[in-house]
């Protein structure tokens, strides 16, 4: 019986530009949408929105990112989902606070169709498949280990199969793929006989026909013959899309047996096609059942040349293994590097990846601290430490080195905890150097004081136990001597053990002595200058407030004041102009009378006259505004001014209030 091939379902994607898809992502149903190559999610239950996936779209690198979510969106109500599908992972908020973080950082017309996407009766179609590696999280971490040399296995020669069976798999459709390239690599297995028999198309098998048959007969058997010459024609189409397929998928698999045996053979002689890459070579394929790629193997193995020309042929640095480890995390798991002192190099070319985290939200900081704790790893560990933390001390903002120095994994441990839990006093200097906080506490709520002081306390407690025990010793020996006196004693002839390890671990303590005394007369330091800008600010806070105070009980009386020079204003114009105006009719009755009767003949000269006494005396009321304006201002040059108002009213000018 033939074994058929389960070939998986392809969507054809529509325009991007606005098509929202359906999907479901570790069981969980979402919209989703696409902008700038970046998948962006809302779940169907409750609306929340994937906010990992807004910033990718506000093109924030990895680091960036981190921040921004501790910083802003980590501190309310969020969901932090690891592990499952990758495209599903990230930090999920709520609706309105997505929204919110878009419209932030300038991404939210980019996100619109998603943001107001309403669900109708017409459902979306299927969001497109993407060939992803594996991101499962293992249960329990393990410890890294040197890659061991792995003898590929060959690919098996393909069975015979019967033409019956060959016939019944070429009608299968094979216009999908129909197998996972890294699970096929991954697993080291050979080719599918299915596939391999898929090759080359059988030869048809032609059923003979009785001559001695009706013409019915004839008739019937033509019909059926042209049946199967067009049934042959489309199983020959299938079978060469088949069989591209299937030296798709051999050549892929060819590629990582090579690459493989490459590394696992430490061979001088790099392969044709990474030094001339073909068009159907990709750079990202994996080799081993751990999910590392070419690249991985390089950096760990410190194959720099191999390395750098991976990477010019469209390796991907960031790429993870299946515990998220990059290639520069693995090249600090193993001496090689150290040992070629090629580090640096290795660092500069991968040196993007510098922040990026594993599953466990280690950096590769993390990982050269746990590297130091194997034994005999003191020397590439502070190698490794030294080189990363320098190229670290080169970026220009102290902020991102700083996060990235003191960046917590998911059990709330530094780099510098780490150090200091397992005693690698050198590891702990590097990082206190560098900017390492001792004061972050881990999920155990002790931080790396409290385990440099623990180690202190034990240290403490061997030397007073040996000490005790190498008192006993000398007792019980004073005590035979005194008993058997004529037996000699033989003195040892150098420092005992007790000795050597009593100065061992005053050595240690005296090291951290050391360390914690400049720390503190640093942190003396800062202090007095803190406390002396602390007084100086002080003062300057005290001698504010009481001109404030003072300032305020002036503006109290104020408005009264004010009210009161209106009030005098007033009446200096009301008086003024009464007066000047009584003056002005007495004036005009007097002309009058000398003139004697006004002739009929003389009336226009008088109208032209009294319009012209009438302009002028608007003229002289805003004359006198003005002057009672410029009388307001209180400044000294202003006295001749007073007196001219004195003079047009008559009377002595009110006194200019005076304020306190």
């Amino acid at each position: 019986m033939a074994t058929e091939i389960e070939a998986p379902v392809q969507v054809t994607e529509p325009d991007p530009s606005s098509q929202i898809y359906k999907a479901t992502y570790s069981g969980v149903p979402v919209w989703e949408f696409r902008v700038r190559s970046v998948a962006v999610m809302r779940r169907k239950t409750d609306s929340w929105l994937n906010a990992t996936q807004i910033l990718k779209v506000a093109e924030f690198d990895k680091p960036h990112r981190t921040r921004i979510l501790e910083r802003e969106v980590q501190k309310g109500e969020h969901e932090k989902v690891q592990g499952g599908y990758g495209k599903y992972q990230g930090t999920w908020v709520p609706y309105q606070t997505g929204v919110d973080l878009a419209e932030r950082y300038h991404v939210k017309e980019l996100l619109q169709p998603i943001i107001e996407f309403q669900p109708s009766l017409e459902s979306p179609p299927l969001a497109p498949k993407h060939v992803t590696a594996a991101s499962n999280k293992p249960r329990k971490p393990r410890e890294p280990k040197e890659p061991k040399p792995i003898k590929p296995r060959l690919p098996k020669k393909p069975k015979k199969l019967e033409p019956q069976a060959e016939t019944e798999i070429m009608s299968v459709d094979t216009d999908h793929e129909t197998a996972d390239i890294a699970s096929v690599v991954s697993s080291n297995a050979s080719i599918s006989p299915i596939f391999s028999s898929l090759s080359a198309s059988p030869a048809p098998v032609e059923s003979s026909n009785d001559l001695s048959e009706s013409d019915e007969t004839h008739t019937v058997s033509a019909v059926l013959k042209q049946k199967r010459k067009r049934k042959q024609a489309d199983t020959g189409g299938r079978a060469n899309k088949v069989a591209k397929t299937t030296q798709q998928y051999s050549n892929t698999i060819e590629y990582g047996s090579l690459l493989l045996t490459y590394f696992t053979t430490n061979s001088d002689s790099i392969p044709e096609f990474i030094l001339h890459p073909p068009s159907d070579f990709d750079a990202n394929i994996i080799i081993d059942q751990q999910g590392h790629t070419a690249l991985h193997w390089a950096a760990a193995m410190a194959n720099f040349e191999m390395a750098s020309l991976l990477v010019k042929a469209g390796a991907d640095p960031d790429r993870g293994n299946v515990h998220g480890e990059t290639a520069l995390m693995r090249s600090v798991m193993f001496p090689y590097n150290y040992e070629n002192r090629c580090f640096h190099d290795i660092v500069q070319l991968l040196i993007r990846t510098i922040g990026n985290l594993d599953i466990h939200d280690q950096t590769v900081l993390h990982h050269i601290a746990i590297y130091a704790t194997t034994k005999g790893r003191i020397g590439p560990s502070r190698y490794y430490m030294e080189v990363v933390l320098a190229t670290l001390a080169q970026h220009p903002n102290d902020e991102y080195r700083r996060t990235i120095i003191n960046k917590q994994n998911d059990a709330g441990d530094t780099a510098l905890n780490i150090s200091a839990r397992c005693a690698n006093k050198r590891l702990v200097k590097l990082l206190v150097d560098a900017g390492g906080d001792p004061q972050i506490r881990n999920a155990m709520e002790k931080n790396a004081e409290d385990y440099i002081l623990e180690l202190d306390h034990d240290l403490k407690f061997r030397a007073e136990q040996n000490r005790v025990q190498n008192q006993s010793y000398n007792n019980n020996t004073e005590n035979h001597v005194n008993s058997t006196p004529s037996t000699p004693v033989v003195a040892p002839a150098g420092p005992s053990r007790v000795e050597f390890l009593l100065q061992d671990t005053n050595t240690i303590l005296q090291d951290f002595k050391d360390l914690y005394v400049n720390q503190i007369q640093v942190k003396d330091k800062e202090l007095s200058v803190f406390q002396a800008q602390l007084a100086s600010n002080s003062e300057d806070l005290e001698k504010t407030n009481r001109m404030i105070e003072g300032l305020r009980e002036r503006t109290r009386t104020l408005p009264m004041r004010k009210e009161r020079v209106n009030d005098l204003i007033n009446l200096v114009k009301d008086k003024i102009e009464s007066q000047r105006n009584r003056r002005l009719e007495n004036l005009v009755s007097e002309e009058k009378s000398k003139i004697g009767p006004i002739g009929d003949a003389n009336q226009d000269r008088v109208k032209e006259l009294t319009q012209q006494l009438e302009s002028l005396k608007i003229e002289r009321l805003q004359l006198l505004n003005t002057l009672i304006e410029i009388k307001k201002t209180p400044d000294t040059n202003l006295s001749p001014y007073k007196r001219v108002i004195s003079m047009f009213s008559g009377m002595p000018s009110p006194q200019q209030p005076s304020y306190p």
